[in-house]
């Protein structure tokens, strides 16, 4: 999970009583640089009737903290980029309840933040929408225009001929002025559980067109089109977890912590192996992997994932769950890292 701004005090969370209760943002109405207004509600995804929320997809950028929400009595010092989005993604005469990992999970909390991944597939899986935010417009008017004018004269049209292939050239101008977004490994998480996936850019937002035209993309954007195409609607907790690397190794998928490439697929991985696994943000890198590495052995029934461990001179000796044998400040790291 990608790191985020912390809380500006203490009283601003209380604690979530059910494994399945999560907290969204009630995001007050306001019009332009207004100040952002808001409270924190607690609900139970397996409340019936479901609760009804957005969520939010988007890159962290900067790291600087420099904005400010208002939520109920508290400050909260959020990034830029997450100030612009909620500026713009809120209504201007009604609350938007909206889920943004950021400020509904309690950062500075390594318990709450561990368990609250570990269900994030289904708070994506539930949500009403799911909005990319991609930032202000900046290059991708010139984007688009290039594009559009590429495949008006490949067709001989005097313009765009169909409101579908319209959209496609918005998604394709989206994308090439986002690759902080499109390479995010949380994207397919977010993309493949979207029951409806909104592309937002400054005040413009509109669905993305699943199903395609990739011929006139370039290279990047269809490689991306079409994992985007193959993770929507994909089946949680059918696969293995090898399966899910072997997927993400023909991408440029990235992470801000090199953990999220095993936890951000753990909602796809079958059910015993995603829990000998587990999610916990206290753990070291290696602890991770070599507990992911540990899980699939015994779970999968073959050895696919030691395909992804990168041998510099050391071995793993797979004994009843241990590492035994490597030289290491932590009794179940390892030195020889997976390449995932």
């Amino acid at each position: 999970m990608d790191k985020t701004p912390q809380a500006g005090a203490s009283g601003l969370y209380q604690p979530l009583r059910t494994p399945t209760s999560i907290r969204v943002l009630e995001l007050e109405p306001g019009k332009g640089r207004s100040a952002l207004r808001a409270k924190l509600e607690t609900v139970n995804l397996k409340d019936d009737p479901k609760p009804t929320y957005e969520a939010l997809s988007y890159t962290w950028g900067s790291s600087s903290k420099g904005r400010k929400i208002y939520i109920a009595s508290e400050k909260l010092s959020i990034t830029n980029n997450l100030y612009d989005a909620l500026r713009r993604l809120r209504r201007k005469d009604k609350v938007k309840t909206i889920w943004v990992d950021a400020i509904c999970i309690d950062q500075t909390n390594n318990r709450e933040r561990s368990h609250q991944v570990a269900i994030m597939g289904n708070i994506y899986r539930q949500a009403r929408y799911v909005n990319a935010w991609f930032g202000e417009p900046g290059r991708f008017w010139s984007a688009y225009s290039t594009l559009r004018l590429s495949i008006v004269a490949d067709t001989g049209e005097a313009a765009l001929p169909h409101p579908w292939l319209r959209g496609h050239v918005l998604s394709d101008a989206v994308l090439r002025t986002v690759p902080a977004w499109s390479t995010r490994v949380w994207v397919v998480q977010e993309a493949a559980y979207a029951e409806e996936l909104y592309l937002c850019f400054g005040r413009f937002r509109w669905m993305y067109p699943y199903g395609g035209f990739p011929g006139h993309y370039p290279p990047r954007i269809k490689q991306l089109t079409e994992c985007l195409y193959s993770y929507h609607g994909r089946r949680a907790g059918v696969h293995t977890l090898s399966g899910m690397l072997d997927t993400l190794s023909t991408t440029d998928l990235s992470a801000s912590d090199p953990r999220d490439f095993v936890y951000s697929m753990l909602s796809f991985v079958k059910r015993d192996e995603a829990r000998a696994i587990g999610s916990d943000y206290t753990l070291a890198v290696e602890e991770v992997y070599a507990k992911a590495t540990f899980a699939a052995l015994k779970h999968e029934g073959h050895c696919e994932i030691l395909d992804y461990v990168q041998s510099e001179g050391h071995f793993i000796q797979y004994k009843t769950g241990k590492c035994e044998g490597i030289p290491s400040t932590a009794s179940r790291a390892w030195a020889s890292r997976p390449q995932w």
